[in-house]
């Protein structure tokens, strides 16, 4: 399990070091192949660029916490920090 400090990093180190780990979560398990890394502040392609409710969340909850979220009809997780 990681601890919360893992994500305390830098996103690109953080992002990188994701890949090829396994997530597990209510008896589903995967292995992680691929990540995106977006900075909190100053990054126009992440969604806290243009969505306030992405801006409190990220300032509100704690590294490495787990948000869903639909894209193109697909469920996918991210982690946030």
């Amino acid at each position: 399990m990681l601890k919360q400090d893992f994500f305390q990093r830098d996103v690109l180190t953080v992002a990188r070091e994701l890949v090829g780990m396994e997530l597990v979560w209510h008896g589903c398990s995967g292995i992680i192949v691929e990540t995106e890394a977006y900075a909190e502040v100053g990054d126009a392609a992440s969604h806290t660029a243009s969505r306030p409710s992405a801006r409190e969340f990220m300032r509100v909850m704690e590294p490495g916490t787990a948000t869903c979220t639909s894209i193109m009809g697909c469920t996918g997780s991210s982690i946030c920090w």
